[in-house]
């Protein structure tokens, strides 16, 4: 072993003890053992560690980031999340969506499955958050047997007011509501009852009456 064994575990345990706390101040800012504390090297027989700005203010912390690194501006990290497979995906499914196609999202606002606008007679007014239970039963009825519609987001009480134009059309404000062949129609259950008469294509209602009275039981549970 090497003979200064001893002072070298020493120096050792000095090192590994724990840091005094320092509180910086204008006068102590710029000496050697702030400028060891920064740098977490050892001063004087004991370690110094940088201290965590966990606790710290956030314009502190964001002042900490910007002195030791150079952050991306926003533009950047659009053009950096374009760039990924996701992004590109992402980026097609707008597209689509814009067209009235691409999988079903809560940004459609025209749904065409294979037919043309003008061929659109149903409106579906639907919550902005896609919260209401109510409205994505309607919705999901709707994707199921591939409906062409549009759809007109509208305020919930909890979200802010209702448009002056909706409460006209619609005077109690209620969601879900469609128009269809310009016809205001509320109620959840009475609008799915509709829109399986109006469009009979892939049936989601049984129509044998043991099976439907299954169906209407467990409706009457919500």
């Amino acid at each position: 072993m090497c003979g200064r064994s001893r002072t070298c575990k020493l120096k050792a345990a000095q090192c590994s003890a724990p840091a005094p706390r320092h509180h910086l101040t204008p006068q102590n800012a710029a000496s050697p053992a702030f400028k060891a504390l920064r740098q977490g090297r050892c001063l004087q027989g004991r370690a110094v560690q940088p201290r965590s700005t966990r606790n710290k203010p956030v314009a502190y912390t964001k002042a900490t980031l910007a002195s030791t690194m150079e952050l991306p501006t926003w533009e950047e990290l659009s053009d950096l999340a374009v760039g990924t497979s996701t992004g590109q995906r992402i980026s097609e499914q707008q597209a689509l969506r814009a067209q009235g196609g691409g999988l079903p999202h809560t940004d459609a606002k025209l749904r065409l499955f294979g037919h043309s606008e003008d061929e659109v007679r149903l409106t579906l007014y639907r919550d902005h958050a896609a919260w209401c239970p109510y409205c994505q039963k309607v919705w999901m009825m709707i994707e199921e047997k591939q409906i062409p519609c549009k759809i007109e987001k509208i305020n919930m009480r909890s979200y802010g007011d209702k448009p002056d134009w909706f409460l006209q059309k619609v005077p109690s404000g209620l969601l879900p509501v469609i128009e269809l062949d310009n016809k205001m129609i509320t109620e959840s259950l009475v609008i799915m009852q509709i829109l399986e008469a109006e469009f009979p294509d892939r049936p989601m209602i049984p129509s044998d009456p043991r099976s439907l009275d299954r169906v209407n039981n467990l409706l009457q549970l919500e």
